[in-house]
């Protein structure tokens, strides 16, 4: 394998060791198989042809000639649980690249695409040489956060080229200064931090020995460099991205994708590719040899590492309701290109093993494992290697008073002894179960009667409810059962609202009237929600009263006399006996008629009468009187305009009046109907009807003369 491996001196900076004899890519047919850790550029010819997929069924490795793939376990170590750094190599780095690269790597290590990669986990697996391999698992991932550098070299705009060797160099240097994060170990042992540099387009990397320069035979690569942590020396992985968004990488050779996020959509294929090589063959910087061999983890000879098998074949995976694009890879299971794999089977059993169950690891620990069997055992040469149990040698679960016993006998071994299990469970505890101390578990009861469960009223192991305490779906009156057998009151409504009143059960409402009620057909009601509606009209000759359409009464006519713009007047007396007198009559009012009065009497005597008056609209005026005996006297009446809201008369006589009507005058007009008033002998009446329109008062006034003799 091609490569330009790192040495670690003490002081932890990464030094490039000699590089090994590279492996002559011209001696495999033309594109059939990369160097093994790089994306190969694609073909003038191939651009030329489009963005064409592989044919169904097919593969990188197959459509360029090889053989059917099949990846081989070299026995090297992978990465169980990577924690990927995002590393800018300068503040150059495409805007495209800074913003979108951080999320990627976050959805990818967290994806079913991911996951599946378990399928080439190393519990019990033995290398293609024999030999026992790295025992791990592979989880899925976290993302270890974003980081830019200032290097030493190729830190501005100008083109600049940079090799592998300095780019190892650069990463330790960076890492002991403290501008990167140190590389952390997993539970087994190995490093889990992959660094995943990203580079600007006037950068151009000439990568390992053998692999060539970027943009002109790869996309990208992964690789390796040896790096002293805690007195020990580890491999650390990173993975090389040129800018393929741009620039000489940027024109099709890089990617198949198409469309306005073509070239994003390229820059995670590539960056996809290279994280799932890295898992699955970490250590392919120190494969000396001229095909795969240990350290190597998984290859195959003829077509390269899991991502070269399906190079530019592409899938999507979402996440946070955003898609990305990444590369298929080759699964062994499904001896195809997929984007879901088919994963690891479930863990085996004390009475199981591979391959129809998988080994477990010390990543399952406390989540594979747990219960009374919480932790994995690990060593190899253990009888109960790769299965859950109670305690191990280096991870001893066992109480306080007992030790985790060693045998070659299942039965025994891993077990927690010199302990005497509980019996009971703790005090109150009424369900569910607990260890008894020794690995195993007690039942503390029966299951719980519902609406209780196991701890639902917060107490562990013991039956409960916790009784919701507001009303749901709206709710604000009325009741709603709490859960737990009881009732909680949803609130009051004010009225007209009731509960459900307007149709929605729990909510205050009210459901107004649309009729009139009683048979009221004209006016308003109240709708008994505090509006009102509206029952009839009555027509223009009607009117509405009490809920009922009323006729209105026809106008009155004219009684006595009747003028336009003026007024009449009569007046009469008679009198017996040897007395004259004389009477007269006016009327006044704000008209611009004027009429006219007269007035007869007759006696033994003499008498005379005379009479004027004046009114505004219409009206008729009469006043007669008649007494017997020697008397005389005179009367005379005026009558004020309606308008002004006061019908003055006055009567003056002399002497005894007898009986008889001593002054009548009616008048019509100026927004009345009618008025009439009377007087009969010494007594005073005032007879009104049809006043509709009248105002103000009818004042009679009397004034009696001295009788003379």
């Amino acid at each position: 394998m091609a490569g330009a491996a790192c040495s670690s001196e003490p002081s932890g900076t990464p030094l490039p060791s000699p590089a090994p004899e590279p492996r002559e890519l011209e001696s495999l047919p033309q594109h059939a198989v990369p160097p093994g850790f790089i994306v190969p550029i694609r073909t003038a010819e191939e651009i030329a042809a489009g963005p064409t997929a592989a044919p169904v069924g097919a593969n990188y490795c197959q459509s360029h000639g090889g053989p059917a793939p099949n990846l081989v376990y070299y026995g090297g170590q992978v990465i169980s649980n990577v924690s990927v750094v995002d590393v800018n190599w300068s503040s150059h780095v495409a805007a495209v690249l800074t913003t979108n690269m951080p999320l990627f790597w976050q959805a990818a290590v967290q994806s079913n695409w991911f996951a599946w990669l378990n399928q080439y986990q190393t519990m019990g697996v033995k290398g293609a040489d024999g030999q026992a391999g790295s025992n791990q698992g592979i989880t899925l991932g976290s993302y270890g956060g974003e980081y830019t550098l200032t290097p030493s070299r190729c830190g501005g705009t100008t083109n600049c080229k940079v090799s592998d060797a300095q780019i190892a160099t650069e990463l330790g240097n960076q890492i002991t200064a403290g501008s990167l994060p140190k590389p952390t170990l997993g539970c087994d042992g190995f490093s889990s931090t992959l660094y995943m540099i990203n580079f600007p387009s006037n950068v151009t990397i000439t990568g390992p020995t053998g692999s060539g320069t970027s943009c002109v035979q790869f996309c990208g690569y992964h690789y390796g460099f040896h790096y002293t942590l805690n007195g020990q020396s580890i491999v650390v992985p990173y993975g090389v991205l040129p800018d393929v968004t741009q620039g000489a990488c940027g024109g099709g050779g890089c990617g198949t994708n198409t469309g306005a996020n073509a070239a994003l959509e390229n820059a995670t294929g590539i960056a996809a590719h290279e994280l799932a090589e890295a898992v699955t063959d970490t250590d392919i910087a120190d494969d000396k040899a001229a095909g795969y061999a240990r350290p190597a983890a998984w290859g195959d000879n003829n077509c390269g590492e899991i991502g070269d098998i399906c190079a530019f074949q592409y899938g999507t995976i979402t996440s946070g309701g955003t898609t990305w694009t990444v590369q298929q890879l080759w699964s062994n299971t499904d001896n195809n290109c997929v984007t879901l794999g088919t994963g690891a089977p479930a863990l085996c059993t004390a009475s199981q093993s591979p391959p129809g169950c998988r080994l477990c690891s010390c990543n399952d620990d406390g989540t594979g494992c747990n219960g009374g069997t919480p932790v994995c055992e690990t060593n190899p040469s253990n009888v109960d290697f790769g299965h859950c149990e109670q305690c191990t040698a280096t991870s001893n679960t066992c109480p306080t008073g007992s030790t985790c016993t060693q045998s070659s006998s299942t039965a025994t071994d891993d077990k927690c002894t010199g302990c005497v299990p509980k019996t009971t469970c703790s005090a109150g505890a009424n369900c569910g179960t607990q260890p008894d101390g020794c690995g195993g578990m007690l039942s503390c009861g029966p299951a719980c009667t519902a609406p209780q469960t196991c701890g639902g009223g917060g107490t562990p192991n013991v039956c409960g409810c916790t009784p919701t305490t507001t009303c749901t779906g709206g709710a604000n009156c009325g009741t709603q059962a709490n859960g737990c057998g009881g009732m909680i009151n949803c609130g009051t409504c004010t009225a007209p609202q009731t509960c459900g009143g307007g149709g929605a059960p729990g909510v205050c409402g009210c459901t107004p009237a649309t009729t009139c009620i009683g048979g009221q057909t004209c006016g308003t009601q109240s709708n008994g929600c505090g509006g009102t509606i509206t029952c009839g009209t009555c027509t223009a000759s009607q009117t509405c009263i009490q809920g009922t359409c009323i006729n209105n009464p026809p106008d009155a006519g004219p009684d006595s006399g009747s003028s336009s713009g003026g007024s009449s007047g009569s007046s009469s007396g008679s009198s017996s006996g040897g007395s004259s007198g004389s009477s007269s009559g006016s009327s006044s009012g704000s008209s611009s008629g004027t009429g006219s009065s007269s007035g007869t009497g007759s006696s033994s005597g003499s008498g005379s009468s005379s009479g004027s008056g004046s009114s505004s609209g219409s009206a008729s005026s009469s006043s007669s009187g008649s007494s017997s005996g020697g008397s005389s006297g005179s009367s005379s009446g005026s009558q004020l305009d309606a308008s002004t809201g006061e019908v003055d008369a006055m009567i003056e006589g002399g002497g005894d009046a007898g009986p008889g009507t001593g002054f009548s005058g009616q008048s019509s007009g100026c927004g009345c109907r009618t008025a009439q008033a009377t007087e009969d002998g010494p007594s005073s009446t005032l007879l009104a009807f049809g006043g509709v329109g009248l105002v103000g008062a009818v004042r009679l006034r009397r004034r009696k003369k001295n009788e003379k003799n």
